[in-house]
């Protein structure tokens, strides 16, 4: 323990101050070095405080300087630690060349636990909004590295890097009067986004922002999906203007997608896959599709809007996911049904708000790309209610009930659907099915499904006066062999029905004027509902849609084979 009072200190700094020579530069040094490595909580506090008003004093000493306040960071003593924390934020803002090296030691310490890393949290913030340039590029650097070979990987910090990045925020109630600064400073010890929301939305710093979001966007394809959403979260947050359809969000859209399909073909070559990695990418990739939500008020926003084209999405999950052999498993889960269902419902939606909402904003081809997907999706559609029925996803998820009132509606919208025997009847088990689970009160939300199949089985029995198609009752079973279950019949597909329903003079009459329409090729998008027919195998269907194909797929995998996205 240095025998130096207080006092003696305070003068010795104050003649350095009025006359900085060397020798009052290393009396003062000296005198402080010695405070700080006394081993007494009191003197190292007091002399931590003081270095980084001796760095830039004692310009002759900055790297010994430097290295004390490290040394406190080191301390066994959490609050010297604590200080030397806020001295490395303290000498950043006096001291622009530290700022990489003291950036560097925050992101490692991210890894701390507790109130501590409470303090670094906060620190890193406010290093942020000190050099949001440089304290990206570092941050960035714990993320992902890049292998010799040029690959990016995964960095071991990418867990707590991406909990800090997405972590804080501006506070849901606030003081009227308060300061926009103060208001983002209240959660930093959460995480950064209170500091990124600063630089983005109120400095406008768009240098900084553009290297985060370049940094994120490469990292994603690295991270586990739980990890690319909260970056995902963040280059929302980025996207200062919230323009719907935007260039920028139609790119990250395209991306989450490929890497969805990279993920299903590794996923669906293992039996025992529930497919939990690639629905996550898929759940990922609506958050582009979803009404725009800005971290800030602002004005002027059609909250309506979807973010990036849901085109992309919805082609994808008609082309490649949904007509796959592998959800015909019975060993797949029954989430893994309901997650999928809610995801073609998002998808559904967003295409449908696009064409309704921005009729005369959207582009030609962008409004026909959408409605072509949407009938795509109705040829899909016996496929998608038998899914639902055997798996009873209506049961455990208001997503999944959407998803069928959105795939019902496309039905709906499209007639010749309508005439398809197999197509209704599905729709009559939905509709038996959903209107067993509602009752009113805690399953309120499968009322617009019960609602929406019966008119479109009221519409079918009107057309066709001699078709008998019950309401109600559960027939779940009808069709099979004897013995056999209906989820047993899954796979073979087996139907007795030999004799076909009665036609009205106006059914035939449709049927008549749809013959002399011109025959579509098994390979139009249109065509695809003949490779549904129980007789024709799946593994056979061939696809042809706009976009270029992901460059990581497997052309020998049998849903994949003349196919492109």
């Amino acid at each position: 323990m240095p025998a130096t009072s207080y006092s003696e200190l305070e003068a010795t700094l104050q003649q350095a101050r009025k006359a900085p020579t060397i020798e009052n530069q290393r009396a003062a040094v000296d005198l402080l070095l010695q405070f700080n490595n006394s081993g007494n909580r009191l003197q190292q506090l007091r002399a931590t405080g003081y270095l980084p008003e001796l760095y830039e004093l004692c310009t002759h000493y900055c790297d010994t300087i430097h290295e004390a306040i490290f040394d406190s960071c080191e301390d066994s003593k959490e609050d010297v630690r604590l200080a030397g924390y806020k001295a490395l934020v303290g000498l950043s803002r006096k001291v622009e060349r530290v700022r990489r090296k003291n950036a560097d030691v925050l992101c490692q310490l991210l890894q701390s636990t507790g109130s501590e890393l409470d303090i670094v949290r906060g620190c890193l913030s406010e290093h942020i909004r000190i050099a949001p340039g440089i304290t990206y590029e570092v941050i960035l650097e714990y993320l992902f590295t890049t292998s010799p070979d040029g690959n990016d990987q995964r960095s071991t910090f990418a867990p707590v890097v991406v909990s800090f990045l997405a972590g804080g925020g501006r506070l849901a109630t606030v003081d009227a009067t308060a300061q926009t600064g103060e208001i983002l400073r209240k959660r930093d010890a959460e995480g950064g986004k209170g500091a990124i929301t600063d630089i983005s939305w109120f400095r406008k710093d768009t240098v900084a922002d553009n290297i985060l979001h370049t940094g994120l966007i490469r990292a994603i394809p690295c991270l586990l999906p739980d990890e690319a959403k909260q970056a995902v979260s963040v280059v929302l947050d980025l996207a200062r203007n919230c323009a719907a359809l935007s260039p920028e969000m139609d790119a990250l859209l395209q991306l989450l997608v490929r890497i969805s399909l990279d993920t299903f073909r590794k996923e669906f070559a293992q039996p025992s896959s529930n497919l939990e990695t690639t629905l996550g990418w898929l759940d990922l990739s609506t958050t582009l599709i979803r009404p725009v939500v800005p971290p800030v008020e602002s004005a002027g926003l059609n909250t309506q809007h979807p973010r990036a084209n849901p085109t992309a999405l919805l082609r994808a999950l008609n082309t490649f996911i949904l007509p796959h052999p592998v959800w015909n498993r019975l060993s797949l889960s029954r989430n893994a049904h309901r997650d999928l269902t809610s995801i073609l419902g998002v998808a559904l939606k967003s295409t449908r708000t696009l064409l309704e909402t921005s009729r005369f904003s959207v582009p030609g081809h962008v409004q026909s790309e959408a409605r072509t997907a949407l009938e795509q999706t109705g040829s899909l559609s016996p496929h998608v209610l038998q899914s639902w029925v055997v798996s009873s996803a209506y049961n455990v998820d208001k997503g999944a009930a959407q998803g069928i009132l959105e795939l019902l509606k496309c039905v709906k919208l499209d007639p010749s659907f309508q005439q398809n025997p197999e197509v209704m009847e599905y729709i009559k088990r939905v509709h038996d099915r959903a209107g067993e689970t509602y009752d009113g009160a805690s399953h309120s939300y499968m009322r617009d499904v019960t609602r929406f199949s019966a008119d479109i089985l009221k519409a079918h029995k009107s057309a066709q006066p001699n078709a008998v198609i019950p309401l109600s009752g559960d027939d779940t079973n009808k069709g099979l062999a004897p013995g056999m279950t209906y989820e047993s019949g899954l796979r073979k597909r087996v139907r007795i029905d030999s004799d076909p329903p009665a036609r009205s003079s106006g059914a035939n009459e449709a049927i008549t004027q749809a013959s002399k329409r011109p025959k579509l090729m098994p390979g139009t998008l249109l065509g695809r509902f003949t490779a549904l027919n129980p007789s024709v195998p799946i593994q056979d269907v061939h696809i042809k849609a706009s976009n270029t194909p992901p460059s990581s797929l497997d052309k020998t995998s049998p849903a994949v084979v003349g196919t492109e996205l």
